[in-house]
């Protein structure tokens, strides 16, 4: 889930792989170059994500551009593709996807994300296989949490 500028994990489940990415719940990683991040983006109201690029923008104008141009196509991406994707744009050496989705029950859009360490997966892996279970998975949560 979004806080402030980044993302934190509110769970985290691993597979079986003596290789992982060492997050954890409670871990916060960048909104706008996660593929995370950029889910949670993808699926946010106008208004807030207006809102947040206003501040990411203040934050590091410099680096703006090439924020704001990944941020934009992560929109589309999801739009097109069902997901988000972030490879080698978080960390050089992670592959990651996710699919931004809204919970319902009051509470703010929330993003699943997949990912691994480029040495056991890859961007085709993911997009080819992972991602179809990722996005029937993550509909499913569509409107069913919260009180």
């Amino acid at each position: 889930m979004r806080d402030r500028l980044s993302m934190r994990y509110v769970d985290c489940q691993r597979g079986p792989a003596a290789i992982s990415l060492n997050l954890d719940t409670g871990s916060r990683i960048s909104l706008a170059r996660s593929a995370m991040g950029r889910a949670y983006v993808a699926v946010c109201p106008e208004r807030e994500r207006a809102s947040l690029y206003e501040d990411l923008k203040a934050l590091d104008p410099v680096a703006w551009p090439a924020l704001r141009a990944g941020l934009d196509r992560a929109v589309a991406e999801h739009r097109e593709l069902g997901c988000c994707t972030s490879f080698g744009e978080w960390q050089e050496t992670v592959c990651a996807i996710a699919v931004g989705f809204h919970p319902g029950g009051g509470l703010p859009a929330m993003s699943v994300n997949c990912g691994a360490p480029t040495i056991i997966t890859d961007a085709r892996f993911l997009m080819d296989v992972v991602r179809p279970k990722l996005v029937a998975a993550v509909r499913g949560l569509d409107g069913v949490m919260g009180a």
